[in-house]
């Protein structure tokens, strides 16, 4: 076994671990009081053990669930997604992105995390021509890049990267509420959005730090005045 912290002196009786600790990794502890009388004997071992986290593998996917919205010209078309689950942002991507309107290229979208940061999803699809409605998933990751989106711009086998990286959203915290920002420029046609869903993988959040507590008893020693133990 390695010590990796012996402290000689632990004033207040609590102790709470600086920096990371090993992830999967058992961990032993014990302590024992001293005063002028000497040192005292060790009290019982105790040991803990710490999680083992793939923050890739911890995603969390929140969806409209279906729920039908209209879209309208010159109107501010924001839809809310609400994330309750505190943590820190490894990885953004849209799903099911489904929009009903004749010229899609009349229509724009960006997303804005809780804290307002906006990424442009996308803008003038087909160049500005011709074609009708929108079904795609958006991912930084995705072999096929934002130039390669179809006309029209529906395609449920693949994802695409979007108009800007998602991953400006990473490190930031994930909890509130998340909007889908749908523009249809003036004189367009209104449409509807059918869907989208919003996956973010995090590191876990909120947790209490480890802190170890140790409680002394006033014990007197032989022929001398009151210590600790």
């Amino acid at each position: 076994a390695n010590v990796i912290i012996d402290l000689p002196n632990l004033p207040g009786g609590s102790f709470t671990p600086g920096g990371p600790l090993a992830e999967g990794t058992t961990y032993y502890w014990r302590a024992r009081a001293f005063n002028n009388c000497g040192d005292g004997g060790f009290g019982p071992v105790f040991a803990f053990k710490t999680l083992t986290t793939e923050p890739s593998d911890i995603c969390l996917i929140v969806s409209s669930d279906g729920v039908l919205m209209d879209i309208l010209p010159g109107q501010d078309n924001s839809f809310t997604l609400p994330v309750s689950i505190p943590g820190t942002i490894t990885d953004v991507n849209l799903h099911n992105i489904s929009i009903t309107h004749p010229q899609i290229s009349q229509v724009a979208a960006g997303l804005y995390s809780p804290q307002g940061t906006p990424v442009a999803l996308f803008s003038n699809l087909c160049g500005g021509g011709a074609g009708a409605n929108l079904y795609l998933g958006l991912d930084d990751d995705a072999s096929k890049t934002y130039a390669q989106i179809p006309c029209p711009p529906s395609d449920i086998q693949n994802t695409y990267k979007p108009k800007e990286l998602l991953g400006a959203y990473d490190g930031e915290e994930m909890e509130g509420d998340w909007t889908l920002q749908v523009i249809v420029f003036p004189g367009a046609s209104g449409g509807t959005l059918n869907n989208w869903s919003l996956e973010i993988c995090y590191i876990p959040g909120g947790e209490d730090p480890l802190v170890f507590d140790l409680n002394t008893t006033d014990v007197s020693c032989n022929g001398q005045s009151d210590g600790a133990a």
